[in-house]
């Protein structure tokens, strides 16, 4: 699931904007963000607001059938809560919020927490992305750039996820 517009929340600065690049969370970014992962088969959904995306993938849940869903603490909602579960061996379904979308590639960054455990976006089998628009940079250059610079402490673990694989 793919946000279309930011919501208000804290977010990498934008990386520099070229002739030949385009910046980051722009249209032309998230075009070719979206085009990518549809050529990797990946359903994706792009929607305007958080309440939108909660909604589409209230349906998916409800489509699929998925009777558990791992996620961190923070994308938990009352709309589906009956599906939550803190242990994602058990999950059929992990929810991430991503860090960063790359372009070029159509790879997803998460990066670890004590709070967003690897095991939401790889021990599940099927997992769904939050990407917000303004975090969607052209290149993977351009998000190992944001890394130090973010003002954040690098974490155990950054996971730069694409290809039909997902690793």
């Amino acid at each position: 699931l793919t946000l279309a517009e930011r919501e208000p929340l804290a977010a990498p600065a934008a990386a520099p904007s070229t002739p030949d690049r385009p910046a980051a969370g722009d249209r032309d970014s998230t075009e070719l963000f979206v085009g990518r992962l549809r050529e990797l088969g990946v359903r994706v959904s792009v929607v305007v607001s958080l309440e939108a995306a909660r909604q589409g993938l209230e349906r998916l849940v409800g489509e699929r059938g998925w009777a558990s869903v791992a996620c961190a603490p923070g994308l938990r909602w009352e709309g589906i809560a009956t599906h939550w579960t803190v242990e994602a061996r058990d999950a059929q379904f992990g929810l991430c919020a991503a860090d960063w979308g790359v372009a070029e590639t159509g790879s997803v960054v998460v990066r670890s927490s004590a709070e967003v455990r690897r095991g939401y976006s790889l021990v599940p089998p099927a997992v769904g992305f939050f990407v917000l628009e303004g975090c969607i940079l052209p290149t993977v250059g351009d998000v190992l750039r944001e890394l130090p610079s973010d003002g954040l402490a690098l974490p155990s673990c950054v996971s730069f996820i694409s290809g039909p694989s997902s690793t």
